[in-house]
């Protein structure tokens, strides 16, 4: 059975605005989500800030559709759940939002979280790999 693994905000961003230094490590692990080498998921909080974010940088609303739509194809959306921003909130984290992303993953027994911003989840109980780690220890 293949990992399931929580996918960050910026992972998604990196493939989709093309992101350079980012964008290939990106879209190998989306590719590897699309042909379920890896059971990708993300959290429902990211798919309103990728829809915001890439609409907001390529300022056309039917492409961002297309875009979204070819990503929740790939992915699972975890349920997220109030209990798991309650956990986040009592962290009194410094980066909220990656450790609602973090319990999400937890609450949905992911194997980790790729992300490029490993300090924004310091103190969660869950494995964290960076774009290139996950690439070397999952596909």
């Amino acid at each position: 059975m293949a990992n399931t693994l929580m996918i960050d905000t910026n992972i998604f961003l990196d493939f989709l605005l093309d992101r350079e230094a980012f964008s290939d490590d990106a879209e190998t692990i989306l590719k590897a989500s699309a042909n379920r080498t890896i059971r990708a998921c993300i959290c429902p909080n990211s798919v309103c800030d990728i829809f915001y974010i890439h609409n907001k940088y390529v300022k056309n609303i039917n492409l961002t559709y297309e875009m979204l739509g070819i990503i929740l194809k790939c992915v699972t959306v975890a349920p997220l759940m109030g209990i798991d921003i309650l956990k986040a909130y009592d962290t009194k984290a410094k980066d909220f939002e990656d450790h609602v992303i973090g319990e999400a993953a937890i609450a949905s027994k992911c194997d980790g979280i790729i992300t490029r911003d490993k300090e924004g989840f310091e103190g969660l109980n869950i494995p964290i790999y960076t774009p290139k780690e996950a690439i070397e220890k999952f596909l």
